[in-house]
């Protein structure tokens, strides 16, 4: 399992933050061993967002053809275009706004004047607290993408800022950068943690947990919402909007290893730590005898998640009235308390049936009508089929402030469906977003205050 050691890499990543003015020293350095609050008025947090695991090495013509564009609108060679996109590997389409962007990609083509276009060597997410109450922090999020090329279409918005000049050629504003920054303000509401700006909710803050959060012995995280995953085979009683990811923490599970950041090491046993876990859909059978039952149930023990991932220990249960036989029986609103959070989760939210052809040891056969449930979740006024797992590595500290994240499903080497809610939304980040690797690694590097 692949450990990211920042020991090294803070002096580079402080130092090229610095030199390109991104981040200001006027700070001091922030313990996170300390018992005290982790997030202050005045505290700055960076992460790095880090293409991790095998190079994928399947080329994409799509966005390949992309990046020769942006780059020979600036007169750059690309007659190896592999190469570069191995040195860039960050490839991001900024839409003018998230609403524009679902309207859109619903009508089946997105328009490139509303787009600006980045290929990027590195990318960083910078979080700073303005201010802070018992009720509200407000947090200003800059993303800032280092040494690359940009192109932005005449209905994008307002250009980023950037380490470079902006050059108007024919329908689009083209720039080679050593830095381009884009700035978003949020509230996050500390009772709910409900991130918000002026006009739009984006979920649940992720960057770092709630009390609730940590007094509990589990909890689940709204990590991402997709508002444009295909949703139409799934058959509900509500419309359906899309796709919710939550990420569930085992809080009392420690990390293998300790976390060095700028030579402070956290220890393993003061991380809160999950990795590769799976909640696995609850599966209903009907009219099974109690023989077929515990049939069944020994070869569901037998067999249960033989894969990468570890399945989420799920209750099962055999009503012998109603001859109904239930595995994975969905209890997590049982052990975890999630009434503080934005969102209601829906145990049963949709679900499809599909038969289950029985072979015994004697030969006999038997054909048994099953049916799997989804859960899912409300989030204001739409409802999301969610698909909970950790298909990485996640760890935070005891105090609750994210450390790390990696995530490897989803679709390999998309970068879209990888971040928080607030990163892809706020900053209208499109599906065809790329990186190239197969995973994504969000990580730690620096944390300030004033």
């Amino acid at each position: 399992m692949r450990r990211v050691k920042l020991s090294v890499l803070f002096v580079t990543v402080l130092a090229v933050l610095l030199a390109l003015g991104i981040v200001s020293y006027n700070y001091v350095t922030h313990s996170l061993n300390e018992s005290r609050s982790i997030v202050n008025k005045g505290t700055c947090i960076v992460y790095e967002i880090v293409p991790s695991g095998s190079l994928l090495r399947i080329p994409s013509s799509i966005i390949d053809s992309r990046i020769a564009e942006i780059l020979n609108s600036l007169n750059v060679t690309t007659t190896n275009l592999r190469d570069l996109v191995t040195i860039y590997p960050f490839y991001i389409q900024f839409y003018r706004s998230y609403h524009d962007l679902v309207i859109d990609h619903s009508k089946g083509a997105l328009d490139w004047n509303k787009m600006c276009e980045v290929v990027a060597k590195r990318a960083f997410i910078i979080l700073r607290v303005t201010d802070m109450n018992k009720t509200y922090a407000h947090v200003s999020i800059t993303l800032s993408l280092v040494d690359g090329y940009a192109r932005c279409g005449y209905s994008y918005g307002t250009l980023p800022t950037i380490n470079g000049h902006w050059i108007r050629a024919d329908k689009f504003y083209v720039a080679r950068f050593k830095s381009l920054n884009m700035t978003r303000e949020v509230l996050i509401n500390l009772n709910t943690f409900e991130v918000r700006d002026t006009s739009n909710t984006y979920g649940e803050w992720v960057f770092w947990l709630n009390r609730r959060d940590l007094s509990q012995k589990y909890t689940l995280l709204l990590y991402h919402i997709d508002d444009m995953a295909e949703v139409a085979h799934y058959s509900s009683s509500v419309m359906v909007s899309g796709v919710a990811k939550l990420l569930i923490l085992n809080l009392t599970q420690e990390a293998p290893s300790g976390y060095n950041l700028n030579g402070e090491v956290i220890s393993k046993d003061q991380q809160i730590y999950t990795d590769n876990v799976i909640v696995p859909s609850e599966v209903i059978m009907l009219n099974v005898t109690k023989d077929d039952a515990d049939y069944l149930l020994n070869l569901f023990r037998k067999n249960n998640c033989k894969c990468k991932w570890r399945s989420f220990s799920l209750p099962v249960q055999y009503v012998e009235e109603s001859r109904k036989l239930i595995i994975n029986k969905d209890v997590l609103p049982e052990i975890i308390d999630l009434s503080s959070k934005p969102w209601t989760y829906v145990a049963n939210l949709t679900r499809y049936s599909h038969k289950i052809t029985l072979r015994l040891p004697n030969g006999e056969e038997h054909t048994i009508l099953a049916y799997d449930v989804l859960p899912g979740i409300r989030y204001g006024n739409k409802y999301y089929v969610a698909i909970i797992c950790n298909d990485g590595e996640v760890s935070y500290t005891k105090s609750g402030l994210l450390l790390y994240l990696r995530l490897s499903g989803g679709n390999v080497g998309l970068l879209y469906d990888k971040l928080p809610t607030v990163i892809a939304h706020a900053f209208a980040i499109t599906p065809m977003s790329h990186v190239d690797r197969e995973a994504l690694v969000i990580t730690l590097v620096d944390i300030t205050s004033k």
